[in-house]
């Protein structure tokens, strides 16, 4: 199955970085969501699919993604001795 983004649809990683550090920011209540293993909603169950949550580095996340054209891509950030790194 071929996935790509929508036409015109242009992000750029550093975008993506600051997307997740005014979340973290503005809606920290709902940033906690993103460090969920799993999720259930109307009887049914998805997986986080963000690898770092059990790396057990202090890591919650974001996104999660592929495209043909970029390939697989994650959007992230950790937390340790009080100094919070998002990467994309």
């Amino acid at each position: 199955m071929t996935q790509t983004p929508a036409e015109g649809q242009v992000v750029t990683v550093r975008e993506l970085a600051m997307l997740g550090l005014h979340l973290w920011r503005e809606y920290p209540d709902l940033y906690k969501i993103y460090s969920q293993p799993d999720f259930t909603w109307n009887k049914i169950t998805q997986k986080n699919r963000n690898p770092l949550l059990s790396m057990d580095i202090g890591a919650d996340g974001l996104k999660t993604g592929f495209t043909d054209e970029s390939g697989y891509a994650i959007v992230g950030s950790a937390s340790q001795n009080g100094r919070r790194v998002f990467a994309a």
